[in-house]
């Protein structure tokens, strides 16, 4: 038997996550919203909406918690990419306005960046400036998940010819490349699946 801690009321979810500390739940509608939920008595916190009046069945809400559980990372076509205060359900700022598909959502290992994903782009911005640090385009990364190094200062991203790219997030630039599986003639076990 299956025992159920808590049930959280939704219309229509897209993702989900669960805040490290483990006092919330975040999740993410098909229509340009999210809620944050207490994770132990499922009550419903916050109803987060950066602007009510646009609608959009199917543009999908990302979410993802800062590993800290401080702000919650939202991310949809028209609606942007949004940091919010999740202990409070206000919003700290707007990254910027996205006309395309979103995902790949992150922060880096330190809380200091967040990356996402929108369309064949990625984006790196500064959590506590929102500068915009980065911004590389490849027709892969509509595939493939990019990642935070463990200090966070550098990301890894897929390129052609089965390679993969380390950035420095600090300077903007290709630091090094990596070849892929078939650069050698066997697997060297690298997956940029997610």
């Amino acid at each position: 038997a299956v025992d159920t801690l808590a049930q959280f009321e939704f219309e229509k979810t897209q993702t989900y996550s669960w805040s490290p500390d483990g006092k919330y739940v975040a999740i993410g509608s098909t229509k340009l919203f999210s809620d944050i939920f207490d994770a132990n008595t499922g009550q419903l916190l916050y109803n987060l909406e950066d602007d009510a009046e646009t609608q959009c069945d199917g543009c999908n809400t990302e979410v993802i918690f800062s590993n800290n559980s401080k702000y919650l990372l939202t991310g949809a076509k028209k609606d942007g990419l949004i940091l919010w205060d999740a202990a409070k359900g206000k919003k700290v700022r707007k990254f910027m306005d996205c006309e395309d598909r979103v995902s790949g959502l992150s922060f880096s290992p330190d809380d200091k960046y967040v990356v996402a994903r929108i369309g064949t782009d990625i984006f790196v911005f500064d959590v506590g400036s929102g500068a915009q640090k980065l911004r590389i385009s490849n027709s892969l990364y509509d595939y493939y998940q990019p990642r935070f190094s463990p200090d966070g200062k550098h990301l890894v991203t897929p390129d052609e010819n089965n390679t993969a790219v380390l950035w420095s997030i600090s300077s903007g630039r290709k630091t090094k490349q990596f070849g892929g599986y078939m650069s050698h003639g066997k697997d060297d076990g690298m997956d940029f699946s997610y």
